[in-house]
Formats: C-alpha cells, sequence, structure tokens
C-alpha cells in the first residue's frame, strides 16, 4: 500500500514538473504544474506521518474436559524434552517444534474410553 502510494506521488509530481517545464509563458499551466508538484510533496510527507499497522494478538485458551495431569512431551524424532513455549496453532491444529532437530510435529489427543 505505501509503494503504491509512493509511485502515485511520484507520477503525480513528474507530471506537475512537465506542466511547468512546457508552460511556455502560460500562468495557468505554470499554477497546475506548481499545484501537482505540491500535491506530490503533500502526499510522500502524508505517508511518511502515517502510523504503522496495528498488531493483532490472538489468545487461544483451551478447555479440558474433567481432570487432567501435566506430562512431559518428547520429541519422537530425537528424544529430546519439549518446551510449551514451542507450540504453536497453527490453521488450528496444534503442532511443537523441537528445539533440537528442529522437527514440526501435530500434538494428537488419546480418545480416553
Amino acid at each position: 500500500m505505501k509503494i503504491a502510494g509512493y509511485v502515485i506521488a511520484a507520477l503525480v509530481g513528474a507530471l506537475g514538473l512537465l506542466f511547468v517545464v512546457g508552460a511556455q509563458g502560460l500562468a495557468s499551466r505554470m499554477i497546475v504544474g506548481a499545484v501537482l508538484i505540491l500535491a506530490g510533496v503533500a502526499l510522500v510527507i502524508a505517508l511518511r506521518m502515517r502510523p504503522a499497522a496495528a498488531t493483532t494478538t490472538i489468545v487461544q485458551k483451551v478447555d479440558l474436559a474433567g481432570a487432567s495431569k501435566l506430562q512431559q512431551l518428547l520429541c519422537p524424532q530425537c528424544g529430546a524434552a519439549l518446551q510449551p513455549s514451542a507450540l504453536r496453532s497453527e490453521h488450528g491444529i496444534a503442532t511443537i517444534t523441537c528445539p533440537f532437530c528442529n522437527t514440526s510435529h501435530q500434538l494428537q489427543e488419546d480418545v480416553k474410553w
């Protein structure tokens, strides 16, 4: 979006410069050229003053059915202990990445019946 704004500002400024250079003594062309150049400069200033996009934080809460106990997870590939901080939700699927062998694993809940 910002790049498109800069391109438009450059085109408007260049068009204004063409009007000024090709004015041939006509005041109306000089005025139009000056207005276009000022519009290009104003657009660049507005783009630079625009605040950055706000970041969105998503909090996902898990509701466990029944009593639960904490169990240490081990990487099936290398056997290293997996950290809860490595847990991610990708497309609604809980995955965890091993910090040692860098493999990702999908977490699945065993059927309790």
